[in-house]
Order: C-alpha cells, then sequence, then structure tokens
C-alpha cells in the first residue's frame, strides 16, 4: 500500500481541487500546495519504509502484470 499512496493522493488531488475551487476559490491555492506536500512526504515516507512492488495481472493469458515500483529513481 506504501507504493500506492503517493499515486491515489496526486490523483484526488485535482478533483478535489476542482470541488473546493467552486465553492472557495481563494482556497485552492493553499488547498493544492497543501496537497502536492502530502503527496511529497508519501513518496519520502515509502521510500524510507523501502520502496516495494505491486503488481497486478492485467492479461494473465499474455504473461502481462500491470507493476509498481517505488525505488529511488521512482522517488526521485
Amino acid at each position: 500500500m506504501t507504493v500506492l499512496l503517493p499515486l491515489i493522493i496526486a490523483l484526488c488531488a485535482a478533483p478535489l481541487a476542482a470541488a473546493i475551487g467552486t465553492a472557495r476559490p481563494r482556497a485552492v491555492a493553499p488547498m493544492a500546495v497543501a496537497l502536492a506536500a502530502l503527496t511529497c512526504g508519501a513518496t519520502l515516507w515509502g521510500w524510507a519504509r523501502g520502496g516495494g512492488t505491486v503488481s497486478v495481472p492485467w492479461a494473465p493469458s499474455w504473461g502481462l502484470a500491470l507493476t509498481f515500483t517505488l525505488d529511488g529513481l521512482a522517488a526521485l
């Protein structure tokens, strides 16, 4: 889960900013900065824990899998 946490936060940031922006336009910029910092923190936390790999079979009959790996290059 530590591998996918930064991705989940980043993917939720844009819809959340759009929803907040309609109600409070002045709050979008600080919220976007906070979500970017949270994503950066989640990435560094996952990397400090040793990274990891998540592999999901995509087309098992062909031997294809969707793989997410958190290593030094991905953290950069």
